[in-house]
């Protein structure tokens, strides 16, 4: 199969009308020299404190709001255009989004395993790639770290961090709208609505997206696939009750319901297109560049993401302290057509998956001029993560694999003394499976 980007892809040409009440402004500092000349000073929290891009003694690459707005980043797919090191590839779902830096990524079809590329929001660890794929909300900024990070992020992450920074809440009243349509009906509205109710005490701030879009690869059998539906709220709370101490409470929801993903057939092996034609399939009368796929069977991918986190921060003349608390739950199912083809070769590939995740992060920081700088913290985490799954054979794989293999599967049967049909049997494989996992990292 070919490596489409699957509901990541962008085909259309957008036609946006934008409707923007206020623009968020960038997170850069400007300084002027004495010819006017302006120069941007790009502000980052790689080292878990406030210093210019400059200052970082990391392999980090900052995209703005701005940035991100210029070129149309809608998601963290987009955000490889951006940004040469960060590699995006969607899988056969659209959960199964990879995420590599440098090249180095890890599996997301093994849902015990924790990506080599991890992804903070707020400082608040996703430990899994598809709770992360979600349309943007009030970012301000993305920043990409490259390589090993597990010393000041808690987790580690061996290729490096994706790290969010939003929008927090603020003194002043503020709407940010936008509406976009585009061919194949794409239709996508945000807004963020930042509301003070106490001056310099107490504001808070509401961001909301929908994102829906009509396929673009056709199915042999007339369906439109790889289509977009999905949809994120976010709302967020600040409160400073005195000039040195801010808690910030933050809730959110996405929710994803696709048709998604397929990819057309790009080269097949003649032995192997021989045997499918002989079975009825159609795939040999297709060319790859007439963009249609041969799937029979469901292509669906449903998730829901949510979370809820507490910020404390206490700052004084020398130290500053930060409390991040912090839990999320993921719930998942997929089912799609293994096989990819028009003959029913496999029933249905199933999985449901969940977890919930609890953290707790504590830091202490020097402030100010100091001629050594220090950090100390604790970080925590604990989660419990469940998957059931089946994947049923279907009443055509015996055939197609007895006669790809010269009938060796037959023969196998009749040297062991067995039945007839015994292997690669209707409704066999794994009918049933229950994994539960739970991890603990200090």
């Amino acid at each position: 199969m070919v490596n489409l980007r699957g509901y990541g892809h962008r085909a259309q040409f957008l036609a946006s009308a934008a409707l923007c009440a206020c623009v968020a402004a960038m997170p850069a500092q400007a300084q002027a020299d004495n010819d006017g000349f302006s120069l941007e000073e790009i502000i980052v929290t790689a080292k878990k404190r406030e210093a210019t891009l400059q200052e970082t003694p990391i392999a980090v690459s900052a995209v703005t709001a701005e940035a991100l707005a210029i070129a149309g980043t809608r998601d963290i797919y987009d955000t490889q255009f951006l940004v040469p090191s960060l590699q995006v590839v969607q899988r056969a779902s659209a959960t199964n989004t990879n995420f590599a830096i440098r090249g180095i990524a890890s599996s997301t079809f093994n849902f015990g395993i924790e990506p080599a590329v991890g992804v903070f929001v707020d400082g608040v660890y996703r430990s899994r790639n598809g709770a992360s794929i979600s349309d943007f909300l009030g970012v301000e900024r993305i920043e990409i770290l490259r390589g090993p990070q597990s010393t000041l992020f808690g987790k580690n992450t061996t290729a490096g961090v994706i790290n969010y920074i939003t929008i927090a809440p603020h003194y002043d009243l503020e709407v940010e709208a936008e509406i976009t349509y585009g061919n194949l009906d794409a239709r996508i509205a945000k807004v963020g609505v930042n509301i003070p109710i106490t001056e310099d005490r107490l504001a808070i701030r509401l961001d909301a997206n929908v994102n829906k879009r009509d396929g673009f690869v056709e199915n042999i059998d007339g369906r439109i696939l790889n289509e977009r539906d999905r949809y994120g709220l976010r709302g967020q709370l600040l409160f400073e009750p005195t000039d040195t101490a801010s808690f910030r409470l933050i809730v959110d929801y996405n929710n994803i319901d696709e048709e998604c993903c397929a990819a057309p057939f790009f080269d097949i092996v003649p032995a192997t297109l021989g045997v499918l034609g002989i079975l009825g399939s159609q795939i040999a009368g297709v060319e790859i560049k007439d963009q249609v796929t041969f799937v029979s069977g469901d292509v669906i991918s449903q998730l829901t993401t949510k979370g809820i986190s507490g910020h404390w921060d206490v700052e004084s003349d020398d130290f500053a302290l930060t409390s991040i608390t912090a839990y999320r739950k993921y719930d998942e199912f997929q089912d799609f057509d293994a096989d990819f083809t028009d003959l029913p070769l496999n029933k249905s590939r199933q999985e449901t998956k969940g977890y919930s995740t609890f953290t707790q992060e504590i830091r202490l920081t020097s402030t100010g001029d100091n001629t050594i700088d220090w950090m100390v913290g604790a970080y925590y985490l604990d989660q419990d993560l469940d998957i059931t799954a089946s994947t049923l054979q279907g009443p055509l794989l015996r055939g197609f694999g007895d006669a790809l293999s010269g009938g060796a599967i037959s023969g196998i049967e009749a040297a062991l003394g067995l039945p007839f049909g015994t292997f690669l049997a209707e409704d066999s494989g794994l009918i049933a499976g229950t994994f539960d996992q739970t991890n603990q990292t200090y």
